[in-house]
């Protein structure tokens, strides 16, 4: 056997050796994030593919199972509550929270409520896939200018659609000063979305 198949081995065999019970939850993610994590994104919008929470879960899932670490969701309180525990003692846990909006109607929640569920885990495990929605679109925009007017921009007509994402950018650190003008780089904004855009604090 050679001396490199010996090495092979003896790193295998000692990530099998591995008592992951002996680990805290901060080690354990330390340890996932070792894996490689990217996830092929075969979902399209805009003629833009990115990952779905389920195909972000069927990737994470058996690699928090080997270190007994757990993901869960739940609704509470008008809020979206996501926990990644370690099974081995579980009063140690992370958790994210994002408060829902009342005024949306059952499929807008259930959309609202998908994203934040994918946003969360994003967050927990400081993992970046790019934001599909609002790329996806500003993207389209781009490619879908109208060539008979030269270079005009087409007309923002998303808002509604995009105004969660919007106020989850603000809750980062973002203003609608720099929203509005990330969009102006690439549409038409009307004076009333602009007024909207601008009234979401």
């Amino acid at each position: 056997m050679s001396t490199i198949q010996k090495k092979v081995n003896e790193n295998t065999e000692k990530q099998e050796n591995i008592k992951f019970d002996k680990f805290n939850i901060y080690q354990k993610i330390n340890h996932v994030k070792k894996h490689d994590l990217s996830v092929k994104r075969d979902t399209k919008a805009y003629n833009y593919k990115y990952a779905t929470l389920d195909q972000i879960q069927k990737k994470l899932n058996p690699l928090l199972t080997e270190v007994w670490l757990v993901i869960t969701h739940q609704i509470k309180e008008k809020s979206v509550i996501t926990r990644i525990v370690n099974i081995d003692n579980p009063e140690e846990f992370l958790e994210s929270i994002l408060e829902m909006k009342e005024w949306l109607n059952p499929q807008q929640k259930g959309s609202e409520i998908t994203y934040y569920r994918r946003y969360n885990v994003l967050s927990l495990l400081d993992l970046e896939v790019e934001d599909d929605d609002w790329k996806a679109a500003t993207d389209a925009a781009e490619k879908n200018k109208n060539k008979n007017q030269g270079d005009e921009k087409p007309w923002y007509n998303d808002f509604n659609k995009h105004k969660n994402i919007m106020l989850e950018r603000i809750k980062a650190g973002e203003t609608p000063e720099d929203i509005l003008k990330s969009l102006k780089e690439k549409f038409l904004v009307s004076k009333k979305i602009q007024e909207e855009i601008m009234n979401l604090i």
